[in-house]
């Protein structure tokens, strides 16, 4: 049953997101995307690829048909929907259940995965509006607690068991805030005010800095919302965080770049735009009625491909395991998605990013992102909508403003990266669509780059 609720109240999440986002895309004249990756980023670290678990192997409670770990690089592990929430680890006053998030915890530590631990979901005997409907548990957790002695108590425990295992906590997910009409209207994860999240902030930082200095606070995981995030920093927030969390769903690249730019524009203007920006969540869907699962395959790796080239030093996916969004189909076998997103890191470990662009052909809106690894240029280009434009080597080069004396050599398709070479479509066309290309630049005359 808890399951259940929790897919409703995520569906009815993303169609208030939705409707968050209409009109939020760029037109093709403005390029949101050359401003959001115009900074040259280091080369793609492992914590770059991020998870979510449901289910992982080896909970002693929990749901049936866990999940292994998978064979893929998962370099940072965000423990959300996971069942270790604080209301789960802490069911009464006093009594605290650590078993399933032990099992994370040291899995991750086996593996070599660093941890981010969502502070959420007040249990219903700490809340302050115990009667209060939520998404999961089911009443009271999105309140704030009544007493912040016990928020207290679960900082501290948390972080005195697990110590330096975990990377960084993440202050709630997706909170609303009473201050605003649309968060009353629609409740998210959070019905407080932002003096009581601020408080929040303060307590959870005070209480890191005696058990864990070390660990990063990061700011609340807000979603379709930098106005959220400016009265939180506004508040007092900023003095207590060490990063910067959001959760950057969308339906497109351009849609993602429009939010980005407004984020990055909060955090300059508090003067934060040196921490660290890390999308904490945000997924694709993968099925549904007439819907094409290589769309959202597309849409995980256009995403994964733009994040790279825009900064974030952390994207987790949501979900590995998810029945909506996952790279998992029922009976555990691995959707196209999986195969594409163990692709997309041969392609993106240790590239250099240089920007991306917004480009029209024929009127079809697409998008380029140029790096660097061992001294080869690279390519990656997708049309950012359903329309597929079709090109030639050298007119692509020309749109791009590439030197005269360069082309564009040997293509590869994200879906079988070893298989789909130009020449193989007909008379060198290239038809670019919703599945992302790469491409590798070479200097007319010179050798054939190698892989």
């Amino acid at each position: 049953m808890r399951a259940e609720v929790r897919r409703l109240w995520r569906h009815a999440a993303m169609a208030l997101l939705c409707l968050g986002l209409a009109g939020a895309e760029p037109a093709l004249g403005s390029d949101a995307v050359s401003v959001a990756t115009a900074t040259p980023r280091p080369p793609v670290e492992g914590a770059f690829w991020g998870q979510h678990f449901h289910r992982l192997q080896g909970t002693p409670v929990g749901e049936a048909g866990t999940t292994a770990w998978p064979p893929v690089q998962v370099g940072a592990l965000r423990l959300w929907d996971a069942g270790v929430s604080w209301w789960s680890i802490n069911p009464e006053p006093g009594v605290w259940d650590f078993r399933r998030l032990d099992v994370y915890v040291n899995t991750a530590r086996a593996r070599g995965a660093r941890l981010l631990y969502p502070l959420a979901l007040t249990p219903r005997w700490a809340s302050a509006r115990p009667a209060e409907p939520c998404p999961y548990n089911p009443w009271g957790c999105s309140a704030e607690p009544r007493d912040m002695a016990d928020f207290a108590a679960l900082v501290r425990a948390v972080a005195s068991r697990y110590g330096d295992r975990i990377e960084a906590y993440e202050l709630w997910n997706e909170p609303g805030l009473s201050e605003l009409e649309i968060d009353r209207r629609h409740p998210l994860f959070f019905t407080g005010s932002v003096t009581q999240l601020v408080e929040m902030a303060r307590v959870a930082r005070a209480e890191l800095d005696a058990v864990q200095p070390g660990a990063r606070l990061c700011t609340p995981g807000f979603v379709n919302g930098p106005q959220r995030l400016d009265l939180f920093l506004a508040a007092g927030g900023k003095q207590y965080v060490q990063a910067i969390c959001y959760h950057f769903y969308a339906s497109s690249v351009r849609q993602s770049a429009a939010e980005l730019v407004k984020v990055r524009a909060v955090m300059q203007k508090h003067g934060l735009e040196h921490l660290p920006l890390w999308n904490t969540e945000s997924g694709a869907p993968m099925q549904g009625e007439g819907r094409n699962p290589d769309d959202g395959a597309a849409l995980m790796a256009q995403l994964h491909l733009f994040g790279a080239a825009a900064g974030w030093s952390r994207f987790f996916y949501y979900a590995w395991d998810n029945q909506d969004t996952g790279m998992l189909d029922a009976d555990g076998h691995w959707r196209r998605a999986a195969t594409a997103y163990a692709a997309l890191q041969t392609w993106v470990a240790g590239v250099r990013f240089q920007g991306c662009r917004l480009l029209v052909m024929k009127r079809v809106p697409l998008i380029a992102c140029r790096g660097e690894r061992d001294g080869e240029q690279r390519l990656w280009l997708w049309s950012d909508g359903p329309a597929t434009a079709e090109t030639s080597p050298a007119e692509l080069a020309s749109a791009l403003g590439l030197p005269g004396a360069t082309s564009l050599r040997r293509a590869q398709l994200l879906f079988a990266p070893a298989a789909d070479r130009l020449p193989a479509v007909p008379e060198g066309r290239l038809r670019i669509g919703r599945i992302p290309v790469q491409l590798l630049i070479a200097a007319d005359g010179s050798a054939e780059p190698g892989r």
